[in-house]
């Protein structure tokens, strides 16, 4: 589970990308300080959204009920109702 810990420490906060922070500071590579900076925080957006993804399917119902549809858009996670009867008729 130290995995699951680590995580809940933003990337940017996290020790060893610190330490790759100040190395490229140290070496007057601000363009690359701020790619990292920015691919750490999309990554922890995405993080974000993976959870609440989880968190929607998790909360499906086992058997009955209305399943619902979660997808990723690029502003949030959305999520539906879809109809039983759709459902229901599968792939052919």
């Amino acid at each position: 589970m130290k995995k699951e810990n680590s995580l809940k420490i933003p990337l940017r906060e996290q020790g060893n990308l610190k330490e790759l922070f100040r190395m490229l500071e140290q070496n007057g590579m601000t363009v690359e300080k701020k790619q990292v900076l920015q691919m750490a925080d999309y990554i922890d957006d995405m993080e974000t959204k993976m959870e609440m993804v989880l968190k929607d399917l998790k909360e499906m119902p086992a058997t009955g009920g209305s399943p619902r549809l979660v997808w990723i858009r690029g502003s949030g996670v959305c999520s539906h109702t879809i109809p039983v009867e759709i459902y229901s008729q599968g792939c052919s």
